[in-house]
């Protein structure tokens, strides 16, 4: 029943874990989570925990680019002493993604895990409840139970490494049809970083830091040379990203909407095949593959070791007694027969 074998998300989170950010606070996005007050076991909470996790990871956003951060990802190219802007907004991305979304795959493993051990004890209470309990077998049961969790541990080491394999080659080399979506994603961001730009500089009408005085610079100079050509400003564009390593506001509003892109690329996938592969490696074999393996298991060990699967020695005893019990019963009858044929001749 609900009542004595179901757990709300607030008992998961205390039992099983609950998604926790770089600095171990639980993740404070669970508002719209559908039955997360409902005492659910089972397949249910199985896909409640799915939900949950494709709820919460699937609304991550990269955190703020600092100009040193972009700095030190240039690097060094081996034929020029160019900056690829490009490349560096994929090495940071690849970075922060990597850093970011690993810890989730070992958590979501060890929530999976938890609702899959829950299962064995209710059903043994239903075997209980409809007769079909082996009683006076604690060894048989306890060598099932130890196949149980082993197997659901072995499940989750496969599949989480089937995910790493995933995030790995998500990770190393960046898919441009796979990670940017949409060739309007760059525009759009780029008109949210101009509106913000604009916004901020007009409420502090001064520019007070570096990066304000660099704009206030570059404003200055594309309204002197507003009748340029377009193949001026190409050529003023590439100068300035380049082959120059003087970080422009320029440089870096590319740099960090393609981070961004790239990183909500990265994320979708990522959400996406951990789903799929949690389904897939760590729920069906749990319906597929362990009744087979539970048969050889037990198989293996009546061959191996029969002592260990049933008490021999209470079994043995009980089987003594019970033949007691009979040899007295047979007792009784053949000295009722005698009665019977000594007063019946």
């Amino acid at each position: 029943s609900p009542e004595r074998f179901g757990e709300t998300l607030a008992d998961e989170h205390i039992r099983g874990g609950a998604f926790l950010d770089v600095d171990g606070q639980p993740l404070p996005h669970y508002a719209n989570l559908a039955n997360k007050h409902m005492r659910l076991y089972g397949g249910a909470q199985y896909h409640r925990a799915m939900a949950e996790f494709r709820h919460v990871v699937g609304q991550m956003q990269c955190s703020d680019i600092s100009r040193e951060e972009i700095v030190n990802s240039c690097g060094v190219d081996d034929i020029h002493d160019g900056v690829n802007y490009t490349r560096t907004a994929c090495v940071i991305a690849i970075s922060k993604a990597k850093e970011v979304f690993e810890p989730y795959l070992y958590q979501l493993g060890f929530r999976m895990a938890h609702i899959a051990r829950r299962m064995l004890p209710i059903g043994m209470h239903l075997l209980q409840r409809d007769g079909e309990f082996l009683n006076g077998h604690d060894l048989f049961l306890k060598r099932v139970g130890s196949i149980y969790y082993s197997f659901i541990e072995q499940c989750e080491k496969d599949c989480i490494q089937k995910c790493l394999d995933d995030l790995k080659s998500t990770t190393r080399y960046v898919t441009w049809s796979l990670h940017n979506k949409n060739r309007a994603g760059l525009r759009s961001v780029f008109q949210q970083v101009s509106t913000s730009e604009q916004a901020a500089a007009a409420a502090a009408g001064v520019p007070k830091d570096r990066r304000s005085q660099q704009q206030a610079r570059d404003q200055k100079e594309a309204s002197s040379t507003a009748e340029v050509s377009p193949q001026e400003q190409l050529v003023d564009l590439l100068e300035g990203t380049l082959w120059t390593r003087r970080l422009g506001s320029i440089s870096e509003d590319v740099v960090a909407a393609l981070v961004c892109r790239i990183f909500e690329g990265i994320r979708d996938f990522y959400v996406q095949s951990m789903e799929l592969k949690f389904n897939c490696f760590f729920l069906m074999p749990l319906i597929d593959d362990f009744p087979a393996v539970l048969r050889e298991e037990l198989e293996r060990c009546y061959a191996e070791d029969l002592d260990a699967v049933f008490d021999v020695a209470s079994v043995r005893k009980h089987l003594e007694h019970r033949q007691q019990h009979l040899d007295s019963e047979l007792e009784q009858v053949k000295r009722l027969q005698t009665k019977f044929a000594a007063i019946h001749p």
